[in-house]
């Protein structure tokens, strides 16, 4: 029997199936979130109620359920692309394809492909909380997740535990991928991230780079391929034909805000940076030809990481990686926030009050 509220107002919770995909919706009077519990937890909605905005972006082939689908050939690269429909992923254990202790692992892991089991905490028109657990196949993880929603209020709170069950000393990556597309995602949108450096990725990520590859500097103003300077707090608009990759490091303190600065509207996070003390920075105005986008996607991922660069190999090297003993654990607390009437952010506290100039 699918979850339901009593109730048709203030928060509640309903369980569903989407396009073969078992969800859940938690929502209140201003906002509305939906999960994925069949497949990796992934947020798959995002929705401003007043303004009917759905902040995350959809990718061109949409949700796919993957009972149903069966690959051509296999993916060096891992599922992930072939079932990405958009939206935020937990990445763990790692960002891109790697080995490690005799287990091969695709890119952006095994959490964001697996089902996840739930149950309810809490039920109450004052606030909703839902916990979510997931087991890791190839890596000896178990995750545990709570959401929680208030009454009233714009901000989406997220605990979280990761715990190494095995018995030897596991070393690993540990990311989110909340990706912003349209109807939200336009030039007039602004980003505000409190990083000091950039570092570019090398040029194989996109013939449409506008960033100078392998290069690092002062954060947002970059090296542009064609030696002028640019602004990667703002965002380009959808034909401009680029897409980067860049990492952010030096962060004052964990939390990004994209806002539409006409609409007034905008989304950001607030996270630990004791665990993920860097941003993974994924932009593509229809600058990436070739698989899996064909030249078809405008979007943006800010993305929290434990570690830099994307490979697990350099990473390791650099020293960035995490690790956990056997029986050891890891707990965090994120928040996901939406707010209205700002045109800039100047800082999103801890309890995910945004500030503006």
């Amino acid at each position: 029997m699918d979850y339901s509220s009593d109730r048709n107002d203030r928060c509640r919770i309903f369980e569903y199936t989407h396009k073969g995909v078992r969800s859940l919706l938690l929502e209140n009077e201003l906002i509305a979130v939906t999960v994925l519990i069949d497949k990796g937890s992934n947020i798959y909605k995002i929705m401003h109620k007043g303004s009917d905005t759905d902040f995350l972006w959809k990718s061109p082939g949409g949700l796919r359920d993957p009972s149903r689908h069966i690959p051509s050939a296999q993916n060096p690269l891992g599922s992930f692309l072939d079932f990405y429909e958009g939206g935020w992923q937990e990445c763990l254990p790692g960002g891109g394809p790697f080995s490690y202790l005799g287990a091969d692992i695709g890119l952006h892991g095994e959490a964001c492909l697996l089902p996840w089991d739930f149950h309810v905490v809490r039920d109450s028109a004052e606030c909703i909380s839902v916990a979510l657990k997931c087991d890791t196949i190839r890596f000896p993880f178990r995750i545990e997740k709570t959401i929680s929603l208030k009454s009233g209020s714009m901000i989406v709170s997220f605990d979280e535990k990761v715990t190494n069950t095995g018995g030897v000393q596991i070393e690993f990556m540990w990311g989110h991928h909340p990706a912003l597309g349209k109807p939200f995602l336009n030039g007039n949108c602004r980003i505000d991230i409190p990083a000091k450096e950039y570092i570019a990725a090398g040029r194989d990520f996109s013939p449409g780079s506008n960033v100078r590859p392998n290069t690092k500097g002062i954060w947002p103003v970059c090296d542009g391929i064609d030696g002028n300077k640019i602004d990667f707090s703002i965002i380009p608009d959808e034909f401009a034909g680029t897409g980067d990759l860049m990492f952010l490091n030096g962060l004052e303190e964990g939390w990004f805000a994209v806002t539409d600065e006409e609409k007034e509207l905008g989304v950001g996070m607030r996270w630990d940076t004791e665990i993920f003390p860097y941003i993974w920075y994924w932009m593509v105005a229809r600058g990436v030809d070739d698989y899996p986008w064909y030249g078809a996607t405008y979007n943006i991922a800010l993305e929290p990481w434990s570690s830099i660069p994307s490979t697990f190999a350099e990473a390791q090297k650099q020293g960035t990686t995490l690790k956990l003993g056997g029986g050891e654990a890891l707990t965090t607390h994120y928040k996901l926030i939406v707010y209205e009437g700002i045109k800039r952010v100047r800082r999103i506290t801890e309890e995910g009050i945004v500030e503006s100039d």
